[in-house]
């Protein structure tokens, strides 16, 4: 049976396994979470990019707090890198009395459409990237995560 270029596709991505700080700037530069490739046998592609995680978070004091800044970056072949979106994540807490020790494990799933430019028998390359890490009273780390692209040919 032969394969039909035109039909849907699926490529799984590699993600990384570094331990995240409590508190990175964007100055610092983004970490790379996940990151895949794409190569297309036909003109203007559209890529369906999924990221997933689940993401662990303790609460170690009044108020904790934690905010983090993902973004999902492009960059075609032999071109300048693209930002294609910028997801905010937070939890804010308020109790009316001293807990802590509190763990809640919350999943997180981001989905983005790209509608590429690029000709035939070209490569993308996607970055999913945590930019930016602020906490207070309160701690993180990303359990699992998984990065994957449906692509969508004609």
């Amino acid at each position: 049976m032969k394969h039909d270029p035109y039909m849907p596709y699926i490529t799984c991505g590699k993600v990384s396994e570094n331990t995240l700080p409590a508190h990175r700037s964007v100055n610092e530069g983004p970490i790379v979470l996940a990151e895949l490739k794409v190569h297309s046998r036909h003109p203007q592609p559209h890529v369906l990019f999924n990221y997933s995680q689940n993401l662990s978070y303790q609460v170690l004091g009044e108020n904790p707090e934690i905010q983090l800044t993902y973004q999902l970056v492009k960059t075609p072949y032999k071109r300048d890198p693209v930002l294609l979106e910028t997801w905010n994540f937070g939890v804010s807490l308020v109790f009316p009395a001293d807990v802590s020790d509190l763990n809640t494990v919350e999943p997180l799933v981001l989905n983005y459409c790209d509608h590429t430019d690029i000709t035939p028998q070209t490569q993308i390359h996607y970055s999913f990237q945590l930019s930016e890490t602020k906490t207070n009273h309160a701690s993180f780390e990303v359990l699992s995560q998984t990065a994957s692209a449906i692509i969508l040919n004609g």
